[in-house]
């Protein structure tokens, strides 16, 4: 009766075989074999992943790792024939945000690994005190599917 996990994506989820129902993967790396394990026959994947537009300018003015084009692609080829796509959804909305803001943002993500944090520190300081920033992705659901 777990409603949520945190756990080692490249490590098996501590979950019995087929007992869930639906999982969600937001902006993480995705185990489609450990995922078609745990979930139900006929069980929903939510894979929510960003756009080329997500964080816009920031991308470019901080140093921040850009999007795959190719990214979607990627996701179904790696859940191919384990899990069939059943819908996307596209959001793309802007946020209006502070240094701190956007500082905490970097930080949760991958960029926060690839740049120096003092260096991270002096560019969200070149910044305006507050920032349109666009947010963007992508829902996927995928229905697991027999092997």
């Amino acid at each position: 009766r777990i409603g949520a996990v945190v756990a080692d994506l490249w490590r098996p989820l501590p979950v019995r075989d087929a007992a869930a129902d639906a999982l969600i993967n937001v902006f993480a790396p995705r185990n489609a074999p450990e995922y078609h394990r745990v979930l139900r026959p006929g069980g929903t994947l939510y894979a929510v992943t960003p756009t080329r537009e997500h964080l816009g300018p920031l991308v470019g003015s901080l140093g921040l790792l850009s999007v795959d084009e190719e990214k979607e692609q990627r996701i179904d080829a790696a859940f191919a024939g384990r899990f069939l796509l059943d819908a996307r959804h596209s959001l793309d909305t802007e946020a209006l945000m502070s240094r701190d803001d956007v500082a905490a943002l970097v930080g949760m993500g991958p960029s926060a690994h690839h740049i120096a944090p003092e260096e991270l520190s002096k560019r969200i300081a070149e910044l305006p005190k507050t920032v349109p920033v666009p947010v963007s992705f992508v829902v996927s659901v995928f229905r697991r599917v027999d092997t």
